[in-house]
């Protein structure tokens, strides 16, 4: 198979800001940005309705976690991919912007970045899929050794953000890979991921891989689809590229190299010799080299070869030589002179890092709860950790450090911190962007061009052709037509056009009659798309599954169709009554669903009598849906005018104090409620939306707890125990 389809996932991070320059809750402004999707974009919604594709073929969705998502359609060859990333970046700043409709009070800005400075620890990023025809269990021990190494030029640069110091690396994702192979994409992250959801048909695989990084060099963007795609072109082909520098400890390697900007550190292969990364790539670069001009290679691998070579070459003349063209290599340079400027050693780094995390660990020691480390306070006569300073002092001196400058550090630590936030800005204040206005970086790639067209249209590959195409001509008749990436389906008729063969050219509408469809009108008339086949698939024989119902409850009341959600989820109670033992966790989480369903509609009264039985159902056994129970009661009394949520915040404090929270069965860890959210907005004062919002945060990430201290409805309750009655349950 010459012609190779690949392509790249982008999660963003986003801030919202309103007209005062106060910040919106994340998902008020989530839940914000998807409406202008769906109000300015041509698109289908997608299966579930949780998100679009739209007709440049691309999909456009909120990821778990928070993030705004952009998926390039299939892509051919490496400057496609790098062109609609780019595309993808100027459709998400115009929603933004508010372009094509009244410009929205406040500002959205929008970060291609990969890790959180602010003390959570999270990563995203950037995950690519690869086509191809192998058996998935040979590719870990072929791929690996190229994933851990190619860092050296895919690397998007920065620091450690579980470091309390300044850890400068190569890739700040590489910190969060734990293991060589894994299955899970949010923790235990591996370098070789071995989901293997294939998405079409064909006997086809798909190589999915999420240690990489969001970047901002169209060199090292394409640089990074093109040598990945050769490598699994050698596989297919039946070839072993990766045998001869398999690496004894993959993970160990991996983070060596990320922590080595002289990209000289060797790593141990099973067969006994020490490689660096670059000789590492060079190994593969030979490989795809013998073997450019076979069938199975793509018509653009001598291409990839030549640029790879060059980049190879330009990293053994030392890192200075690449600061204009790779992202890590430009960020260095910026930060050693922002360092130096600061009247600071980059070389002192590191030893201020081993004394700042000695402080840090002293700090928490000493109860210090939140409160940031400040330099003052660690050095006054008061300090609360004055015998751990004591102890530090002969080392200071022995590193040839002063205590002077400990504030220095931690202000340049903050300040390094928010440049690397905003080097990958999105638009014409972003850091990156400004430079290469500048004219001083090197990274363009010639053929990487016609972006405006990009963003209407889709690249000229097979289904993602007729997708695009279809999404075009469907767009603005209502829910009658949704999409995946292997199909359109119409719902009204029960039709669909298969897009399942990666290469299929023609379309077709044939009848949809296979196991699990349900012709319309036989079930639940009124349901939306996403819901509609959301249903069909997960039907049980005879009548349907409680999951299901739930799950297309929750995307209509995404939709704003809250009769239909109550019907379904009325059902969904009455069926698994009958199913479930009488202290099944599904019994509250249900009803709290209903409830919130309920809330959304204005039926305070009955919302509230289903949200108390299901606090009343929790019977002690409390969990993460304890807590999102107390968010709807305290939602609910500020809408009824009550102001007296002592009780309940007072349980949410308890329940939050827990070292930690199971989420039981099939219910999703993360809480997904901008829809919520944005009704509690347009209904109730901002101090009680903003103690709300951060309640959600924290829930669903325990980080975000200490922000809540900010509301005096927090501050003003006890804790209270969480078997305390209700007065109106």
């Amino acid at each position: 198979m010459a012609e190779r389809l690949f392509g790249v996932e982008t999660e963003y991070a986003l801030v919202a800001t309103d007209g005062r320059g106060a910040r919106v809750n994340q998902a008020v402004a989530l839940e914000g940005l998807m409406q202008r999707a769906r109000h300015q974009l041509p698109h289908l919604p997608d299966e579930l309705s949780r998100g679009l594709f739209l007709q440049n073929a691309a999909r456009f969705y909120v990821d778990a976690g928070g993030h705004p998502e952009l998926t390039t359609p299939e892509c051919s060859n490496p400057w496609d991919v790098v062109r609609y990333l780019r595309a993808g970046d100027a459709i998400l700043l115009r929603l933004a912007d508010g372009q094509g409709a009244a410009r929205p009070r406040g500002r959205t800005a929008l970060f291609r970045g990969n890790v959180d400075y602010s003390g959570t620890g999270s990563t995203w990023g950037s995950h690519e899929s690869y086509m191809h025809r192998v058996d998935p269990a040979l590719l870990p021990r072929q791929i690996i050794p190229h994933l851990a190494s190619r860092l050296v030029y895919t690397g998007a640069g920065g620091f450690k953000n579980v470091s309390r110091g300044v850890e400068f690396t190569l890739s700040p994702r590489a910190a969060h890979i734990a293991m060589a192979v894994s299955s899970d994409s949010t923790s235990n992250r591996g370098i070789f991921h071995d989901k293997d959801e294939d998405l079409c048909g064909n006997l086809y695989h798909r190589l999915h891989v999420l240690c990489g990084e969001s970047l901002c060099s169209e060199l090292a963007t394409w640089l990074r689809v093109g040598a990945t795609a050769l490598i699994v072109a050698l596989c297919e082909a039946g070839l072993s590229p990766g045998e001869a520098v398999a690496l004894r400890a993959p993970v160990e390697a991996m983070h060596l190299f990320a922590g080595d900007p002289t990209c000289t550190a060797t790593a141990e292969t099973v067969n006994g010799r020490r490689l660096t990364a670059v000789a590492i790539q060079r190994h593969y670069l030979a490989q795809a080299e013998a073997h450019v001009g076979d069938a199975g290679m793509p018509p653009w691998a001598g291409e990839v070869c030549r640029r790879w070579r060059a980049v190879l070459d330009g990293l053994d003349r030392g890192w200075e030589s690449v600061a204009t063209s790779l992202d890590w290599a430009i960020k260095l340079a910026l930060y050693t002179d922002r360092v130096r400027g600061r009247g600071l050693a980059w070389e002192s780094l590191g030893s201020w890092t081993y004394v700042v995390e000695r402080l840090s660990a002293a700090w928490r020691q000493a109860k210090q709860g939140d409160r940031p480390l400040r330099a003052d306070v660690v050095l006054g006569s008061a300090s609360p950790i004055a015998a751990e300073v004591e102890r530090l002092t002969p080392v200071v001196r022995r590193m040839g450090l002063s205590w002077a400058d400990l504030g220095r550090f931690l202000d340049t630590r903050h300040e390094l911190f928010e440049i690397d936030t905003r080097f990958a800005q999105l638009g014409d204040e972003g850091i990156f962007a400004t430079l290469d206005a500048a004219g001083v970086l090197t990274h363009r790639v010639p053929g990487v061009d016609n972006i405006e067209h990009a963003i209407d249209h889709p690249p000229d590959v097979a289904r993602a052709r007729l997708r695009g195409q279809l999404v075009r001509e469907l767009s603005g008749h209502g829910d009658r037509y949704c999409c995946d990436w292997e199909g359109v389906w119409d719902c009204q008729s029960g039709k669909c056009i298969d897009l399942s063969d990666p290469f299929v050219a023609v379309r077709e509408w044939k009848g949809r009659g296979g196991e699990g469809f349900i012709p319309p009108g036989m079930f639940l008339a009124g349901l939306d798309a996403g819901a509609f086949l959301t249903l069909g698939r997960r039907r049980r024989r005879g009548r349907p599954d409680p999951i299901a119902l739930n799950q297309a409850a929750f995307e209509l009341r995404q939709r704003d169709q809250l009769d239909e959600a109550e019907r379904l989820l009325r059902q969904a109670i009455e069926i698994e009554d009958a199913q479930v033992a009488a202290d099944s966790p599904k019994r509250p989480h249900r009803r709290n669903h209903l409830s919130i369903v309920l809330l959304r509609a204005g039926k305070l009264g009955a919302a509230g009598q289903l949200n108390a039985e299901a606090w009343r159902l929790k019977a002690g056994r409390h969990d993460l849906v304890s807590g999102r129970i107390l968010f709807v009661r305290i939602a609910l009394r500020f809408l009824q005018d009550d102001r007296d949520v002592r009780l309940y915040v007072g349980q949410l404090k308890t329940l939050l104090q827990r070292a930690s929270l199971d989420c039981p069965g099939d219910i999703a860890l993360i809480w997904e409620v901008p829809d919520v959210l944005a009704t509690l907005h347009d209904r109730l004062p901002a101090a009680d939306t903003g103690l709300l919002g951060r309640v959600v945060e924290a829930l669903n990430h325990r980080a975000r707890l200490p922000a809540l201290a900010a509301f005096d409805a927090w501050n003003a309750a006890p804790a209270v125990p969480l078997e305390a009655p209700w007065p109106d349950a």
